[in-house]
């Protein structure tokens, strides 16, 4: 099916299975009609570079420790991110061409997301009693 999407939303809804993100996108087909599709297996998700004194060998140690420690932080709300994946990337939307060692965090939700940024930019993490300053660079919760 062919379709030029208008505009697209997404939102956190709540389901049997417990609260959970939806994007939901409103369309026309060549023939004019409506189309809405709901996509249902979308989840939020930041970018986070990691503190530049964390060596190539030790991004997977860190970030692991760093996951857990977010698992941690936010399992009381609810708001615990459900995976990650680490990267060397040039961060959007910055003047850079140095790849940053980098977090890819993902929620069950928006909320979750957007209280796990917010942490981030005003908070360190400590971990051993080291304290690890994340910089959220971006994210899809907008």
């Amino acid at each position: 099916m062919r379709f030029k999407t208008i505009v697209w939303d997404g939102r956190d809804v709540k389901t049997k299975e417990g609260p959970k993100f939806e994007v939901f996108a409103f369309a026309q087909a060549p023939d004019r009609s409506p189309v809405t599709i709901q996509i249902t297996d979308v989840e939020p998700w930041i970018h986070a570079v990691l503190p530049s004194d964390i060596s190539e060998p030790m991004v997977p140690v860190a970030a692991k420790a760093i996951f857990d420690q977010l698992v941690k932080k936010l399992e009381r709300d609810d708001h615990s991110p459900t995976k990650y994946e680490t990267a060397f990337r040039l961060p959007y939307y910055y003047y850079t061409d140095k790849e940053e060692p980098c977090m890819k965090i993902h929620f069950k939700t928006e909320e979750a997301a957007k209280h796990c940024y917010n942490l981030l930019n005003r908070w360190p993490l400590y971990i051993n009693r080291v304290a690890y300053k994340l910089q959220p660079v971006e994210d899809n919760i907008d």
